[in-house]
């Protein structure tokens, strides 16, 4: 238990330590135009009932990434990726992998009460990028929270992702 509020503990001082570092709003130049996650139709509302009746809000992220403190985004283009990962109980909504590219991740954020605002996915050098927008938060409280996002977006034709977060002021 003691190891696990200074892991805690640590982590959090590191993300403090980084986050002063880091140009954390600033959004890359000569970016591709934007990809947008589709929140409409069937197979969206089919995916957005799953987390909503199957996942207590605030732990969306355990059926992908378990009890992990890390950052992670997983990106899925065939029904097999998300076998390996997917450890609910519930049947996973089915999705046209060839039309669509399904993206679930987690951030860890220093402090709680954040939600996910908007996202824009880009295309950069044969690589993505995904822009992932969260309010800016005055007075929050000092604690680690698991930020889970999802989009389903168009097909994408590459696996290799990263993931910055944008506070935006509300």
């Amino acid at each position: 238990m003691m190891k696990k509020k200074l892991f805690i503990l640590l982590s959090f001082l590191l993300m403090i330590i980084t986050a002063g570092c880091s140009k954390d709003n600033e959004i890359d130049t000569n970016l591709s135009e934007p990809y947008y996650p589709i929140q409409e139709g069937n197979i969206y509302a089919a995916i957005n009932d799953f987390f909503k009746f199957n996942y207590p809000q605030g732990d969306e992220y355990k059926c992908f990434f378990g009890e992990s403190d890390k950052s992670q985004c997983l990106l899925f283009n065939k029904k097999e990726d998300i076998d390996i990962h997917f450890s609910g109980n519930a049947s996973f909504p089915d999705i046209d992998f060839d039309n669509y590219t399904l993206i679930v991740g987690q951030e860890i954020m220093p402090e709680a009460f954040h939600s996910v605002l908007h996202q824009k996915l880009y295309y950069v050098e044969d690589k993505l990028k995904l822009y992932v927008y969260v309010p800016q938060i005055e007075g929050g409280y000092a604690m680690i929270q698991h930020l889970f996002y999802w989009g389903l977006f168009p097909k994408m034709h590459s696996s290799n992702i990263s993931v910055k977060i944008i506070k935006e002021p509300v």
